[in-house]
């Protein structure tokens, strides 16, 4: 989460969608930065938000992402970034990674960040588990979402580039009625709150 006090906002930073990408161009805006080491910086909104009442009036926004699409991205990532370089520095990393020989067999057992915390949902929640940000955008309309945002705060619109993403084929080519069903379990907050559905 990054916090504005110039501009007037905060930024609720949700895993795997965009996010590095957003503050790499909000943070040129921002004065403030309220960093969870424990989290990488996926702060919920009501633990910065509850304790610091005069950001309640500032412009809060996210991003969120097709929970299927999330998932996968998540294997992917861990996969070809995150553990080959914490393994590289003799950090802690998820082992299943290299107990499952690919996406479906890890999709069962691999660690669910965010879900642990209730998915992206509960990232805008305040204390009381009321929805509380302003804005939600979706990673799927990036680009104009992000604009929306830009539009509202009166700074310039930007081209976004890419960081920390991943090469694969659609979501969809990876998953079986199975492991579909497992993540539309984990994830029904958000599937129902935002409107997704598989294929999309």
């Amino acid at each position: 989460m990054i916090v504005s006090h110039n501009q007037k906002f905060v930024f609720v930073k949700t895993p795997k969608t965009a996010g590095t990408t957003l503050v790499s161009i909000l943070r040129r805006f921002t004065d403030v930065s309220l960093r969870n080491y424990d989290m990488g910086d996926h702060e919920r909104y009501y633990e910065i938000i509850d304790k610091n009442s005069k950001f309640t009036n500032y412009f809060s926004f996210s991003f969120v992402r097709n929970p299927w699409d999330l998932r996968l991205s998540r294997y992917f990532y861990l996969k070809n970034i995150e553990v080959p370089r914490k393994k590289q520095k003799g950090e802690v990393y998820d082992e299943t990674i290299l107990q499952t020989s690919n996406f479906k067999e890890w999709c069962k057992v691999g660690s669910w960040f965010p879900s642990e915390v209730g998915g992206q949902y509960e990232f805008m929640c305040n204390r009381d588990g009321k929805f509380a940000v302003n804005f939600v955008g979706k990673y799927e309309n990036l680009e104009s979402d992000f604009n929306h945002v830009c539009d509202e705060l009166n700074l310039p619109r930007r081209n976004l580039p890419k960081e920390n993403s991943t090469k694969h084929k659609h979501y969809t080519e990876y998953y079986n009625e199975e492991t579909k069903q497992i993540v539309a379990e984990k994830y029904a907050k958000d599937i129902e709150y935002f409107g997704y559905k598989f294929g999309e």
